[in-house]
């Protein structure tokens, strides 16, 4: 319960510093999705429904500072299918697990800018392929630092206890 409630203000935590701090350390106009790499931790270390319960808050808290409802309806789903690929595949160590928050942030770009977005406002070409590469790769670049970080990895060595 400790481990949850710790998790639980790690994600406030995170989702303070994406609408505070994240601007300031913007490469190109680019941040770092901290809650989405929020949503991946928890749903690679922690059991389904705490994962699902950290997901949904995880998202509610980044559709509130961005004023979509998407990722409410997308953390979880990721989720879902991470504990199935998790399943399969062994996500082990740090270097793999930034790849997984590679390609999971670059498809859900895809998916929030390509296929849900409305063709009211469009990006400018150069625009959207930034974000859409250099995004995903900033994202995993600090989820590497953050997966050996010491609040994370107290998460990680106390549910492997």
């Amino acid at each position: 319960m400790k481990r949850k409630i710790t998790f639980f203000l790690l994600i406030i935590a995170l989702a303070l510093i994406q609408a505070t701090l994240a601007h300031d350390v913007a490469f190109f106009g680019v941040r770092p999705d901290l809650l989405f790499f929020a949503a991946i931790f928890a749903s690679l270390y922690f059991e389904l429904l705490p994962a699902l319960i950290f997901c949904l808050f995880a998202g509610f808290l980044k559709d509130s500072f961005l004023g979509v409802t998407l990722n409410t309806f997308l953390f979880p789903l990721w989720c879902i299918a991470i504990k199935q690929l998790a399943r399969s595949v062994s996500i082990d160590n740090e270097f793999v697990a930034s790849g997984l928050v590679l390609v999971a942030v670059f498809i859900n770009d895809i998916l929030i800018r390509v296929i849900f977005s409305p063709p009211v406002n469009p990006m400018p070409l150069g625009v959207f392929l930034k974000i859409i590469i250099l995004g995903p790769v900033y994202t995993a670049l600090v989820s590497f630092f953050m997966f050996r970080s010491a609040p994370f990895r107290k998460v990680i060595n106390a549910n492997y206890l």
